[in-house]
C-alpha cells in the first residue's frame, strides 16, 4: 500500500504546472480548467467565463482581461511554454 502511494506521489511530482493545476482542480470538482499545451505547460492565453488574459509559465495573469470576442487584441507570449500561439 505504501509503495502505491509513493508511486502516485512520484508521478504527481513529475507533472508540469498546468497539468498539476488541472488535475487538482478537476479532483476538487471544478469544471473550468486551464488550457494546457501537449507538454503540460500553460498556454500563453487562458479564457474563463467569457474573459481571456495572458499568463506566464506558472499560470499567473500578466495583462488585463479582455472579452473573449476581442481576445485577438491580446499579445500573449508563448515562448516559455514552448507552444504554438492560439489561432
Amino acid at each position: 500500500m505504501t509503495d502505491n502511494l509513493i508511486d502516485k506521489f512520484f508521478c504527481f511530482s513529475l507533472l508540469s504546472d498546468c497539468a498539476r493545476t488541472s488535475f487538482l482542480l478537476e479532483r476538487a470538482g471544478w469544471t473550468e480548467l486551464p488550457t494546457c499545451c501537449e507538454n503540460g505547460n500553460f498556454r500563453g492565453m487562458q479564457c474563463r467565463r467569457g474573459l481571456c488574459y495572458c499568463v506566464d509559465c506558472n499560470g499567473n495573469q500578466q495583462e488585463m482581461e479582455k472579452n473573449e470576442a476581442v481576445k485577438d487584441e491580446l499579445d500573449c507570449d508563448d515562448t516559455c511554454s514552448m507552444c504554438m500561439k492560439h489561432q
